[in-house]
């Protein structure tokens, strides 16, 4: 067992060998460690303690795996640091035996966490708003999951086999989720969870009114190009300049009205969102079922039976 950090700032002693890296592989079960074009291979080491990498500016995925065939041999990594790893995308940590933090790189996009078997907490923070790929198993002392509602751009949650797992603060935030299994774990408040047709029509509404505003915008940027040029090649004739600029204000003043059409649509669509949210928020004990009656304005009494 080495410190973390000590054994790191040895392989990498200065700035350029750190800048070098684009993957880094560390693993506790034997073989020969390589280099291949910027891929790091370790072998035969099992950190212990906080690792930070905020310095290798272009590294792009990290796996550290302990050894399967001894919880002796497991990794102990206690914290990682990585918030300003801008490049990295993906990390694995595979067979640790200590609770364990991280605070998070807002270009990370998958994680995965396995046979973690003394996390018990796990704080996600708001530097991971752009991950889409949670996949957490076989960590069998894991009770909580906090700040959920932080990965606003996650579409895919993954919880198998951690048989303590109660409590996922945030869920109801993941409006982009598709797909979400979990297998095992004592949670009870999954009943109420609505990942609904209508918060994802409502999402997807939203997106097609940004882009809408983004085409009228470049339309209006495009008709004042226009009359710039109009200007300049009509300038020796006066009654053209005033023709074609005219007919460009006329285009503009059309083009600004539908640019205002459509911010309209927009800040309505997110208006309708949030009264969904608030409105399912408000009930919390009711049943998706009773909740889709209640949206489609049927009379309670008018619910099927159960």
């Amino acid at each position: 067992m080495v410190n973390a950090q000590q054994w790191l700032n040895s392989k990498f002693p200065n700035q350029d060998a750190k800048r070098k890296i684009k993957q880094l592989y560390i693993y506790a079960t034997n073989s020969t460690d390589n280099n291949n074009n910027g891929n790091y291979y370790f072998y035969n080491v099992q950190l212990e303690g906080e690792l930070n990498l905020e310095e290798f500016c272009n590294l792009e995925y990290i796996q550290i795996q302990g050894n399967s065939s001894n919880l002796n041999n497991y990794q102990k990594l206690t914290s990682l640091k990585i918030a300003n790893c801008r490049k990295l995308r993906t990390f694995y940590l595979y067979y640790n035996n200590s609770q364990f933090t991280m605070d998070g790189s807002k270009a990370l996009t998958t994680l995965y966490l396995q046979h973690c078997q003394n996390l018990t907490n796990l704080q996600l923070s708001e530097q991971l708003s752009k991950l889409t790929n949670l996949q957490i198993q076989n960590c069998s002392n894991l009770t909580t999951i906090n700040g959920l509602d932080n990965l606003i751009t996650l579409n895919s949650l993954n919880l198998n086999n951690c048989g303590q797992l109660t409590t996922l603060n945030g869920l109801d935030g993941l409006y982009r989720l598709t797909n979400f299994t979990m297998v095992g774990g004592r949670v009870t408040s999954l009943e109420n969870f609505n990942n609904s047709s209508e918060l994802e029509a409502a999402a997807k509404a939203r997106d097609a009114a940004q882009a809408d505003l983004a085409t009228e915008r470049t339309n209006h940027q495009n008709t004042q190009q226009t009359l710039k040029v109009w200007t300049a090649e009509f300038g020796d004739n006066p009654e053209e300049v005033k023709a074609a600029r005219d007919k460009n204000q006329a285009d503009l003043a059309q083009a600004q009205k539908a640019y205002t059409a459509e911010q309209a649509e927009h800040n309505k669509t997110k208006t309708e969102l949030t009264n969904t949210k608030v409105e399912r928020d408000s009930q919390p004990n009711i049943t998706l079922a009773e909740y889709q009656q209640l949206l489609d304005n049927q009379k309670p009494e008018e619910l099927p039976a159960n």
